[in-house]
Order: structure tokens, then C-alpha cells, then sequence
């Protein structure tokens, strides 16, 4: 079976979307940890209201809207 140069391209953004991934799944996941130690220390962490959820939402949309724009960047 023969490879083709579009092949090659599709297999190179695989591994690109992946790096991409993780490494903004990494920088989300480390500023939710570091909000939840927040909460914590605030003595916050059960309080379920709009202001803790509507951040944590923030927090991810963010981290997913900039992962998805550096990698249409490149």
C-alpha cells in the first residue's frame, strides 16, 4: 500500500493536535487545581454558587478557545 503525501500530513496533525492538547490540558488542569486551593483556603470549597461555577466554566471555555486558536495558528 502506497503512502501518500496527504497521508503524511494528516499523521503529522494528529501528533500536533495531541502536543496542543496536552499541553493546554496541562495549563487548565494546573489553574483548576490552583483554584480549588483557593476555595479551599477560603474555606469556599462546598459553596456550589454561580460566582464558583460560572469561573470554573470560564477557566475551561478559556483554556480550550486558546488551545484550539494556537493551533489553527500553526
Amino acid at each position: 500500500m502506497k503512502t501518500t503525501k496527504k497521508d503524511n500530513n494528516m499523521e503529522e496533525s494528529k501528533a500536533e493536535t495531541g502536543k496542543f492538547a496536552f499541553n493546554y490540558g496541562l495549563l487548565v488542569g494546573g489553574i483548576g487545581i490552583a483554584f480549588g486551593i483557593m476555595l479551599y483556603t477560603m474555606d469556599m470549597h462546598y459553596e456550589r454558587g454561580l460566582a464558583v461555577q460560572g469561573t470554573q466554566t470560564l477557566i475551561l471555555v478559556v483554556g480550550i478557545v486558546l488551545g484550539i486558536y494556537q493551533f489553527k495558528k500553526k
